[in-house]
Order: structure tokens, then C-alpha cells, then sequence
């Protein structure tokens, strides 16, 4: 329910003082496959055009005239331009105005003749800035192949307000690094050959990494500590941010591999001969990352989502984001792209930028976002990796993109991130 406001044409053209605005009030707005109707109550004692302010947190927008007439609404209202002769007002031309704009403040402004219902379209945070990137001349934008695990994870967890607890708080953060990890065979765990490369912690494993105290004794243990599961293992399952199986070995075809538990009950298929059979063991249960949650990490979503919580949380009123995505271009009659890891809308301004576990970014992609700054109408651009700090050629790069790029530039490292 947007709070909105009336303003005659007198009103703002003529005064020299800040003057108040008519009146404030809430209004119930009904929305229907993305379309919002509102009834504005015209003051029956004015005449011709007034305006409505929708101080609506929830569209804020980048000022665009494109924006509007191709996203918005495209209808005009008939206003009338005052022609004056010896400084007197003697004649009214009929001129045609946009319906809508967005203000210097970034909030949807309505101009108004009539108390008839106001319709207009909210655009999505992807629609508006494909919209601000063809307009620059870029040939479209869409979602990377990865942006559907930084969506799968984000789904699971709940959503973006989320991503502090799980990617930088203990205990989640250690576990989550460690089963990401599927390299260094000298940290806790097993990395199991088959079907893939992946970390594996048992029951003893995972208490340890949760910081649950395991008595050294077997006896005590299976007594007092083997039926108990920390409460923290079971919200990742119960997420889907962790999941549990078998290490078994067919006794046909000897193939040792994992087995989620939902695919093993009183017996077992071997996936490579395909030979149901009881398994011949007393199996440790096992826990994982889902191969969706290992990928993501593997394509190194914690560093964008993280950055985009680190912006969100400096957002004052409306943060809309879109996942990893791709800007694609023509060139000597070539399509080109190029990734773009940090993308939103925050307060209605457009940031973009990139996000990287390395401490660097190299020139030619440096020179990408260069382009970009010089094109679109970027209000700030980000750049966060999760070193300690970027390497000095990215600073120096940085810091000459400050001379020409009038917007914010935001730098952040790992301790950004993780604080």
C-alpha cells in the first residue's frame, strides 16, 4: 500500500520555499499477473494535472525513460504548455506527457487528470536491467549456467537473508568449507573415489566439525553419543544442504561406491552391473554435500551471495538482486559475452560487478566493466573477493576507474565478507 500525494501545477512551479505536499495517505493497491490498479481521489477543486507520488519500497527503479514507456506503461496524459506575452499568460498548448516517471529519489510518479482507476506493470530486477543493457547497445542478458545453484541453494536455505549464517558464520561455515573441499586428503574425512570425487564425514566426523564433545572411549561412545545426531545436522538435512548414504561394494562386480539412503533398503542395486543383492556389511552412515550444493561451491557461489548480503544489508528500503548472469554482444559480426557476478537494484540503483576467490582481475576483463560503466547507467560498481585483499594491479585498475566512473565503487575483501 504505496503512500501517495497531490501537488497542482501551481504548486510546483510557483514558490519559493519548501511546501508541503497536499496530502499523504495509504491506498490499497490490487495486483493481477503483474499488474497494479490503484483509485487515486482526485481533489475535485483543482484543475487539470496532479500528480501521485508511490512511495512504494517495493518498486524503486533506475530513471529511465525506457524503462518506463517499455516496462511501466506507455500511456500519456494531455497537459497543456502556458505561452505568455508581456508577461502575461494568454494561450494554453496541448501537449502530449508520459503518464509516469521515476523521480530523482527513484520512487514511480503518476500524473493524474481524472479519478479513474491507475494501472501500470512492475518489472522484474532481470526485465529492467536487460532493458538498461540493450539500451546501451548490448544484444541481451540472460542467467548463467550456474545461477541455478546460487537459486537452489538459496531456495534451501530460505532466502538471501540467510546466507550470513550458512557461508560465514560458525558452525555451518567450517562444514560447509570442509565438504566443499574435495582436494586436500589431509583434512578430516574421506574423499570417495566413486562415482565422484567427493569429501564424506561419519557420525564421529561430523560431531567433531559441529564442536559436539565425543567420548574417546567406544564403549561410553556407542552408549551415550552413537544414536545422537547434533541438532545442527539435522536442520542441514532437513534443508537439503547435507545428505547421508553408504559406502558399499558389490560382491558381483566388486565396484565400491556411495549410495544415498534412499536407495538402499534390505538390498541394493550396483550401478555399474546392475546386480540387486543383500549388502554384505554393517555400513557407517555417511554424510555429504548434494552433488547441486557441491557445485555450487565448485563455481564459487559463496562469493557473490556473500557480496550481495554485504549490499543488501547497506540497502535502506528495497534490494532486488538477479543471479550470475551473461552480457552478450556483438562484434565484428561475432556474438560475444561476458559474465557478470554481482547484479541488483538497491534503493532503485543499479550496481553490478564481480566476485572472485582469487586475488585478482585481469586486464581484458577489467576493461569489460570499464565498458560497461561507459554505456549503461551503472549507480555503483562492486568488487569482492575473498583474499584478504585484491592484488595490487586490481587496485591500481580500481582506483583508475575512480577518475573516470562518477558512481560508487565499493571494494570489498575477506573481511568484509565474512565479518
Amino acid at each position: 500500500m504505496p503512500n501517495w500525494r497531490i501537488e497542482p501545477y501551481d504548486g510546483i512551479t510557483f514558490y519559493d520555499y519548501q511546501k508541503p505536499h497536499i496530502k499523504q495517505e495509504r491506498v490499497w493497491v490490487a495486483e493481477e499477473h503483474g499488474r497494479y490498479t490503484f483509485i487515486p481521489k482526485h481533489a475535485t477543486h483543482s484543475i487539470g494535472i496532479y500528480t501521485v507520488l508511490l512511495e512504494w519500497d517495493g518498486l524503486m527503479l533506475p530513471q529511465s525513460r525506457t524503462i518506463v514507456s517499455d516496462l511501466i506503461s506507455s500511456e500519456t496524459v494531455k497537459g497543456f504548455l502556458p505561452a505568455f506575452r508581456n508577461g502575461r499568460r494568454v494561450v494554453e498548448e496541448p501537449i502530449r506527457l508520459p503518464k509516469f516517471r521515476i523521480t530523482s529519489e527513484r520512487f514511480l510518479k503518476a500524473q493524474i487528470s481524472s479519478d479513474e482507476p491507475i494501472t501500470f506493470d512492475k518489472p522484474s530486477p532481470e526485465k529492467v536491467t536487460e532493458t538498461l543493457f540493450t539500451v546501451a547497445g548490448y544484444s541481451h542478458t540472460e542467467l548463467s549456467s550456474t545461477a541455478r545453484y546460487h537459486n537452489i541453494f538459496l531456495e534451501r536455505i530460505g532466502s538471501i537473508d540467510n546466507v550470513q549464517q550458512y557461508l560465514a558464520a560458525s558452525p555451518y561455515r567450517e562444514l560447509l568449507e570442509l565438504l566443499s573441499n574435495n582436494t586436500d586428503r589431509g583434512k578430516v574425512g574421506w574423499i570417495l573415489d566413486k562415482p565422484s570425487e567427493r569429501r564424506v564425514l561419519n557420525h564421529l566426523h561430523l560431531c567433531e566439525m559441529l564442536g559436539k564433545a565425543v567420548p574417546p572411549e567406544t564403549k561410553q561412545y556407542i552408549n551415550s553419543v552413537a544414536d545422537f545426531l547434533p541438532e545442527e545436522a539435522l536442520h542441514l538435512l532437513d534443508r537439503g544442504i547435507l545428505e547421508r548414504g553408504f559406502k558399499l561394494r558389490c560382491s558381483t562386480c566388486s565396484y565400491h561406491a556411495w549410495y544415498p539412503a534412499e536407495h538402499v533398503g534390505q538390498t541394493f542395486e550396483c550401478t555399474r552391473c546392475f546386480k540387486t543383492q543383500v549388502y554384505r556389511s554393517n555400513p557407517l552412515w555417511l554424510y555429504k554435500l548434494p552433488e547441486v550444493i557441491f557445485q555450487g561451491f565448485a563455481h564459487n557461489m559463496h562469493v557473490p551471495l556473500l557480496a550481495l548480503y554485504n549490499l543488501k544489508c547497506k540497502s535502506q528500503q528495497c534490494f532486488e538482486w538477479i543471479p550470475d548472469s551473461d552480457v552478450f554482444w556483438v562484434a565484428d559480426s561475432e556474438e560475444k559475452h561476458r559474465n557478470v557476478d554481482i547484479l541488483c537494484l538497491s534503493d532503485g540503483r543499479l550496481y553490478l560487478g564481480e566476485a572472485k576467490s582469487i586475488d585478482g582481475i585481469d586486464r581484458e576483463q577489467f576493461s569489460f566493466y570499464e565498458d560497461i560503466c561507459k554505456r549503461v547507467p551503472v549507480d555503483g560498481m562492486v568488487f569482492a573477493t575473498s583474499k584478504f585483499q585484491w592484488n595490487r594491479a586490481t587496485l591500481q585498475r580500481i582506483e583508475q576507474l575512480k577518475a573516470t566512473f562518477s558512481g560508487e565503487i565499493i571494494v570489498l575483501s575477506r573481511q568484509d565478507l565474512y565479518n
